[in-house]
């Protein structure tokens, strides 16, 4: 029984550290690094999503007229949730 038990240790060490090369390489791929619950993305991962992220009034311009009307639904349907309480 306890060579059965050896055999499964041994696989969860190989795929343990199958996962920490994994996790490692997503570090550089996505440019992040993870510090106990926090995470913190390199200056320039920040600067290319400041680069890409929309202004809300932006959003509103560039949306279609369906878009805005289910905007406005939602928004109405939670003040109305709201106010209920």
């Amino acid at each position: 029984m306890s060579s059965q038990l050896e055999v499964i240790m041994g696989k969860i060490k190989v795929l343990e550290n199958e996962l920490i090369e994994e996790i490692q390489n997503q570090h550089q791929e996505f440019l992040y690094i993870i510090d106990k619950s926090t995470i913190y993305f390199e200056e320039n991962t920040l600067a290319q999503h400041k680069k890409q992220a929309k202004r809300l009034v932006k959003y509103f311009a560039d949306a279609s007229l369906k878009t805005l009307s289910v905007f406005h639904l939602s928004g109405y349907a939670l003040c109305q949730f709201y106010s209920w309480i």
